[in-house]
């Protein structure tokens, strides 16, 4: 819910058509610290990208995974 205004329609179309990144907002994560028996807060966030042109062949409009061969 927290990244309904980061992530949404709009913005993963900017990202994939101007090949830009999207931050998305800050969460707690929680660890336990196993030797000090201590639980560790910290702010996590993640960064999405497209990675449609390290993955997949372009073709004009076409879009097909490596090694496709057609059929």
């Amino acid at each position: 819910m927290a990244n309904d205004e980061v992530v949404n329609f709009d913005t993963m179309r900017d990202m994939v058509l101007n090949g830009g990144s999207i931050k998305s907002k800050e969460r707690f994560q929680f660890k336990w610290d196993t030797e000090a028996k201590d639980i560790i807060t910290n702010n996590v966030s993640r960064n999405i990208e497209s990675t449609v042109k390290e993955k997949r062949n372009i073709d004009g409009f076409d879009s097909k995974p490596f090694g496709w061969g057609g059929g």
